[in-house]
């Protein structure tokens, strides 16, 4: 799907599930879809084992991001109706929008990796 179109999808849905199959070989892997999801304000629902799930867990300590739920029908159901109960408003999608972007955009990694490779040269140019 285009990206335009996924993010006029994205954005206007309830909230976006993501699943990781437990014991498939990619336990290690992380969900990328999540920062798809995130960067538009769509809270996400994380099903199974994983970085994703304790991602989802430390982002909900700054801003609504979703569940992270283990790979179980009731638990995504539950979690599912928890977030059509309690929507999230504009402002919560804005506020986990800005997160994202601040956090997690290229821009975001890209400055935190300059300033430490800074961090490093300087470092080395100490030692010499």
């Amino acid at each position: 799907m285009p990206a335009a179109e996924l993010r006029a999808q994205l954005a206007g849905a309830t909230a976006s599930l993501a699943t990781l199959l437990p014991g498939g070989g990619y336990d290690y892997a992380f969900t990328s879809k999540v920062y798809s999801s995130l960067a538009v304000g769509c809270p996400v629902i994380f099903s199974g084992p994983g970085p994703t799930r304790s991602f989802v867990e430390t982002a909900n300590a700054q801003v609504a991001a979703g569940f992270a739920v283990g790979y179980d029908a009731p638990e995504i159901a539950a979690a599912m109706s928890n977030l059509v109960a309690q929507a999230p408003s504009a402002e919560d999608r804005r506020a986990v929008a800005e997160w994202t972007e601040a956090e997690h955009s290229l821009r975001a990694v890209a400055n935190r990796v300059t300033r430490v490779m800074g961090s490093v040269a300087k470092t080395r140019r100490a030692k010499r």
